[in-house]
């Protein structure tokens, strides 16, 4: 995946805005590449200097697959050439929008690698000794935050509430805690995963795509789902 901030004046930002004004995403179906790109900083009316729209943007693909594959980390203008190679087969305004990279833009290169509770996901936490909770618990695109508020209240009222009690029982209520997370996020974590491989296939955008589903804490996802081919 290819991450980098840019800066567009009102002109050449009009296009995208067009389509959405805040956020956007693509799929080639040429190659199954997918971009996304959101806004972080609009003009403002009250500037008397005029300023540029500020944009985030990624570009990715499966690193199994052309034009993906890994290869050795580049330099910054390599990485700006390979995404203007890579995003060659968007439709417009997405390809002339990426055209627009400057040759100074800091491009980050990475490699994602992504992991799921095991089934007996109690017992290789507490191998670690460790209790966790939030996004390195289960990252998971729109409904992460809530989770997170979720898991504070939970650690809150089965953990905190019982710091006085013996080691033995505060084991049993992280534990508890631990099964209780783990048992609500999963499913997100699974459907988060599953838009993230449909983002990378043409073939799988249709009306029942996880990637343009409704984004909400608690979602009905059955892990066979997740097809063998795509992983």
């Amino acid at each position: 995946m290819f991450g980098f901030t840019m800066q567009v004046t009102a002109e050449q930002a009009a296009p995208i805005r067009a389509l959405d004004p805040f956020f956007l995403q693509g799929t080639a179906s040429a190659n199954h590449v997918s971009m996304y790109t959101s806004l972080l900083q609009a003009p403002q009316p009250t500037q008397y200097v005029k300023s540029n729209f500020v944009y985030q943007v990624s570009v990715s693909g499966l690193t199994d697959k052309e034009p993906f594959r890994r290869r050795p980390t580049r330099t910054t203008n390599d990485e700006r050439i390979a995404i203007t190679q890579t995003t060659l087969n968007f439709a417009e305004p997405l390809r002339l929008f990426v055209s627009l990279i400057p040759d100074d833009t800091s491009v980050k290169q990475l490699d994602l690698e992504d992991w799921t509770f095991p089934e007996d996901h109690t017992a290789a936490i507490r191998s670690l000794h460790t209790c966790i909770r939030g996004l390195i618990s289960h990252l998971v695109r729109g409904a992460g935050a809530n989770h997170a508020i979720g898991d504070v209240l939970e650690l809150r009222n089965t953990v905190f509430s019982r710091l006085g009690s013996t080691a033995p029982k505060l084991r049993s209520d992280v534990d508890k805690y631990q099964r209780s997370m783990a048992s609500r996020t999963l499913p997100s974590v699974l459907a988060s995963r599953q838009a993230c491989l449909e983002a990378h296939d043409w073939s799988y955008l249709t009306s029942k795509s996880h990637l343009l589903s409704v984004r909400q804490m608690v979602v009905d996802f059955d892990d066979c789902r997740v097809t063998s081919d795509q992983t």
